[in-house]
C-alpha cells in the first residue's frame, strides 16, 4: 500500500506492474500457509478428543441399546479389581487391600494375609475378579426374585392399566428410579428390571463424569499454551496430560458403577414397617409420678447424696412442674434514684428531666 502511494496510484486503479503483482502473490501465499498451519494444529488437538470420544460413545451406545452391557460391566469389575491389587500388592499392604475390596466392590478379600503375600499378582487379580463376579450374579438373582412379586401384583390388578413401572434402587447414598416394562418384567421374572438398572446406572455415571472431563480438557487446553515460555511443545504436553485425565475419569466411572451395583438394594419405606417393632413408652400425666419414675428419682437421690448434693423430690399435685418456667425476679437497685428536678449526674448543669431524664 505504501509503495502504491509513493508511485501515485489511486483507489480503484488497475494494478498492472509485474513487481506489485508478485508482492501481492507472495503475501497471499504466506497468509494461506499461516492459516493452514493454524487449522492443522487445531485438528491435532481435536484428534486427542476424538480418540476419547470414540471410547466413551461406544460405552454409551452399548448401555443405551443393551447389546454388550454385561460385557462392559464385567470389564469394569476386572479393571477395578486390577487397580486395587496393583495399588496394594507391590507394597504388601494387606489391610488397605481388604479395605479397598470392601469399599469399592463390597466383598471381603478372597485370600488370607499369607496367601496375599505369597500369591502372584495375576493369580490374585483372577481370584478377586472371580469372587466379585460370582457375588454380583447372586445379588442380581436375589434382587430379581424380590422385585418379581411386586411387579406381578401390579400386573394382576385389573384396575391398573400401566405399561411401565418405576422400581427404586438405593445404595444408601444415592437412589435411582428404574423404568421397566411390566409385561416384559413379568415374562422374565424380574430379569429385565435388572438389565434396565445396569443400563441406567452406566448411562448416568458416564454422563456425569464425561461432562466434568470435558470441562477439565478445556482448562488443560488453555493452560498448556504457557509451555511455550519453557521452549516446550504444548501439543505434546496436552497429549500426555489428557491421557492421565482420561484414565482417572475411566477409573472413577468403573469404581462408581461397580460400587452402586454391588451395594444397591430395593429400599423399604419406614412407614411400611410393622408397628409391633416399636417400643411402648409409658408417660406419666402432668402433676403425677409413675412407679418407674419414683424408682428413678430414688436412684438419683442416692447418687446425689453420695456426691454431697441435695435430694430430688417427686412432683406432687398442686405444685409447679419442675420443668415449668421460673417467675422473673426484679433486679436489686443499690443506687439512689435521681429525682426529675435534681441536677443531671452527667455534669451538664441541667435538670435531670431536661437532660438524660427525657
Amino acid at each position: 500500500a505504501k509503495m502504491m502511494d509513493r508511485m501515485g496510484h489511486k483507489d480503484g486503479e488497475v494494478i498492472q506492474h509485474k513487481m506489485i503483482s508478485k508482492s501481492i502473490e507472495r503475501a497471499q501465499t504466506k497468509v494461506e500457509e499461516n492459516n493452514f498451519g493454524i487449522r492443522k494444529r487445531l485438528l491435532e488437538y481435536d484428534d486427542v478428543m476424538n480418540a476419547q470420544r470414540e471410547v466413551i460413545y461406544k460405552l454409551r451406545r452399548n448401555a443405551l441399546y443393551g447389546d454388550r452391557i454385561r460385557t462392559d460391566i464385567a470389564n469394569m469389575f476386572f479393571e477395578l479389581v486390577e487397580a486395587n491389587v496393583d495399588a496394594t500388592h507391590e507394597s504388601k499392604d494387606y489391610d488397605n487391600f481388604r479395605l479397598a475390596m470392601l469399599s469399592n466392590i463390597g466383598i471381603e478379600a478372597p485370600v488370607s494375609e499369607n496367601d496375599f503375600l505369597s500369591v502372584d499378582t495375576d493369580d490374585l487379580v483372577y481370584q478377586c475378579y472371580s469372587k466379585s463376579e460370582q457375588h454380583y450374579r447372586s445379588k442380581i438373582e436375589d434382587l430379581s426374585r424380590r422385585a418379581h412379586p411386586v411387579i406381578q401384583r401390579v400386573y394382576d390388578d385389573e384396575s391398573n392399566d400401566f405399561k411401565s413401572i418405576l422400581v427404586p434402587f438405593s445404595d444408601g447414598l444415592k437412589t435411582i428410579q428404574v423404568s421397566a416394562d411390566i409385561d416384559e418384567s413379568v415374562a422374565t421374572e424380574g430379569v429385565s428390571v435388572m438389565k434396565a438398572l445396569e443400563q441406567q446406572v452406566v448411562l448416568a455415571v458416564i454422563d456425569l463424569h464425561w461432562k466434568e472431563h470435558l470441562r477439565s480438557m478445556d482448562d488443560l487446553r488453555n493452560n498448556v499454551q504457557h509451555a511455550r515460555h519453557e521452549q516446550k511443545d504444548p501439543l505434546l504436553i496436552y497429549k500426555f496430560e489428557s491421557y492421565e485425565l482420561f484414565k482417572q475419569m475411566v477409573q472413577k466411572v468403573n469404581a462408581e458403577v461397580a460400587s452402586f451395583l454391588m451395594k444397591c438394594t430395593i429400599p423399604i419405606n419406614a412407614g411400611e414397617q410393622p408397628l409391633r417393632q416399636g417400643k411402648k413408652i409409658d408417660v406419666a400425666p402432668l402433676g403425677k409420678t409413675s412407679k418407674a419414675g419414683v424408682d428413678n428419682i430414688a436412684q438419683q437421690n442416692a447418687a446425689r447424696a453420695a456426691a454431697g448434693g441435695g435430694a430430688i423430690s417427686p412432683t406432687q399435685p398442686g405444685q409447679p412442674h419442675p420443668t415449668s418456667r421460673p417467675k422473673p425476679v426484679d433486679p436489686i437497685r443499690t443506687e439512689k434514684k435521681v429525682q426529675p428536678n435534681s441536677p443531671c449526674p452527667c455534669g451538664s448543669g441541667k435538670k435531670f428531666k431536661k437532660c438524660h431524664g427525657k
